[in-house]
């Protein structure tokens, strides 16, 4: 017998899991356009993972505007016939139910100007909604969209990438 090195190895079988494991889906719907990671890439939080198609999205945006434009001219004019009801009432030439109604005009016009901004802001976040990126940093253990897909965004939010946020 002679001198050596003793050695000893340990092996197992089973499926080795994330810490935590993050589900990436998507608020809003469209076909996917770009896709940036693929199957065990590396990511870090923020880091883009998709594009979808946002040309949709960006149409409602633009229509959301021009009505916010609309509402605006609205309650431009609602605000100069209040004035002017106001200063025909203090002559007595027109009633006061005239001028309740302008009053109501404005008030209303105002009130339109409010829900078409509201209406804007959310077009603009789902504009921005159409771009993906990781919540957190870690791998992509699994991608379950391909460029050209549509995903459907509706009572539940489809799940498109799962990223593995710690696999020491």
């Amino acid at each position: 017998m002679g001198k050596g090195d003793v050695s000893q190895t340990v092996s197992a079988n089973g499926t080795i899991n994330p810490v935590t494991l993050v589900s990436v889906g998507t608020q809003v719907s469209g076909t996917v356009k770009k896709l940036y990671v693929d199957y065990n890439s590396k990511v870090k939080k923020g880091q883009i993972l998709l594009e979808l198609d946002d040309s949709l999205l960006a149409a409602q945006l633009k229509q959301s505007e021009a009505n916010v434009q609309n509402a605006q001219a609205t309650l431009v004019l609602a605000t100069a016939n209040e004035i002017r009801m106001r200063e025909l009432y203090a002559q007595d030439y027109v009633s006061k139910q005239e001028l309740d109604n302008a009053v109501q005009s404005k008030q209303s016009a105002e009130a339109q100007l409010l829900a078409s901004r509201a209406q804007r802001d959310k077009d603009r976040a789902n504009v921005s909604y159409s771009v993906i990126r990781s919540p957190v940093s870690g791998v992509v253990v699994d991608r379950q969209v391909d460029v050209g897909q549509t995903v459907a965004a509706s009572l539940q939010t489809p799940t498109l990438f799962k990223i593995a946020q710690d696999l020491s």
